[in-house]
């Protein structure tokens, strides 16, 4: 889910990624901030280091890079960052 909230600067999204599955969030224009509020699985930046993640932790995702989820149990994070119409 994606919430765009009234003012052009700021979107966050929402994922439920059930356990077993992998979801690819698109390189942006600006930076974004990654928000684990439960479950655990692994994050990866493209780099070869893998980042496990569980509940509430955050990554920090430069301008121009992608991110690949996969979870190992249900997995419930956030996206932040600039709104893309501001691009």
């Amino acid at each position: 889910n994606k919430y765009i909230p009234p003012f052009e600067e700021f979107e966050i999204d929402h994922c439920v990624l059930p356990k077993g599955e992998r979801v690819v969030f698109p390189s942006v224009p600006g930076p974004s901030i990654f928000l684990v509020t439960a479950g655990e699985g692994t994050m990866n930046t493209g780099s070869p280091k893998v980042y496990k993640t569980t509940e509430g932790d955050v990554l920090f995702a430069p301008a121009g890079t992608e991110v690949s989820v996969s979870s190992e149990s249900e997995l419930h994070l956030y996206r932040t960052g600039i709104n893309s119409k501001f691009f």
